[in-house]
């Protein structure tokens, strides 16, 4: 094959003109191997020429690339946004027949940044933290409702109420509660303060740990690209095409 040519226009009708698309068995062999599954072959095109006209203009380009027996789409990126597409054209020679050329528009999906491994290790950290603050949050609350429950069962004691002990026997039981429910009270305060510990450090955990999960979004942000205008020509070889 020794040409391909196609025209394309700008706004006002802008002529895009590919032309001498030749076939080498050998420079684009990886290429090919590459997108045989879908035989969608990008072509790395230049520019030759360029015509300007007082409200348009024609852009020569071509590239080269070898193709063996079956469909291709051969692709030509680059392409302007305001191509006519009515205007594309295609010609050539060769053991291979033109069954479709058009003009797409490829979006591309955008792409998270990759979060730097330093901060991906301290997300980790951060996170297993707050699993251990977590299991020690539940078990002070766990000894908290236990001392609890003591002390509504002491409060409840019937000593309180009153009965035919005699005034030594009140005052040992009045005695042995005090000193049950002062213990109970010290306890319960002192696991409230170690809770009050946990849940601000907690606290802090949890902002930072947001902070760094948020990092992408704020020091590196998913960068949208435009999408591809592009010139697709399907063809059907025979045989290997050079």
């Amino acid at each position: 094959m020794k040409t391909t040519n196609f025209l394309n226009s700008t706004k006002k009708q802008l002529n895009f003109l590919l032309k001498n698309m030749f076939l080498s068995i050998l420079f684009l062999s990886a290429t090919l191997y590459t997108n045989a599954e879908n035989k969608e072959v990008i072509i790395k095109s230049k520019i030759d020429k360029v015509t300007v006209f007082l409200s348009s203009a024609q852009v020569f380009r071509s590239g080269t690339l070898s193709i063996n027996a079956g469909t291709y789409e051969l692709i030509f990126e680059g392409v302007s946004p305001l191509i006519n597409e009515s205007s594309i054209q295609v010609n050539g020679t060769g053991n291979y027949t033109i069954l479709d050329v058009k003009h797409r528009i490829k979006p591309v999906l955008p792409t998270e940044n990759v979060i730097p491994v330093k901060v991906t290790k301290d997300i980790k950290i951060l996170e297993d933290s707050l699993t251990a603050i977590n299991f020690e949050i539940d078990d002070h609350t766990g000894q908290s409702d236990v001392l609890k429950f003591e002390k509504r069962l002491i409060e409840s004691n019937k000593m309180l109420t009153g009965g035919s002990d005699t005034i030594p026997e009140i005052k040992d039981g009045f005695t042995y509660i005090r000193t049950q429910l002062m213990d109970i009270n010290k306890k319960l305060l002192e696991i409230n303060k170690a809770l009050l510990k946990l849940n601000t450090k907690k606290n802090k955990m949890e902002v930072r740990l947001n902070s760094l999960k948020s990092y992408n979004s704020q020091v590196n942000p998913v960068k949208v690209e435009e999408p591809k205008n592009q010139v697709v020509i399907t063809v059907f070889s025979t045989a290997t095409t050079t």
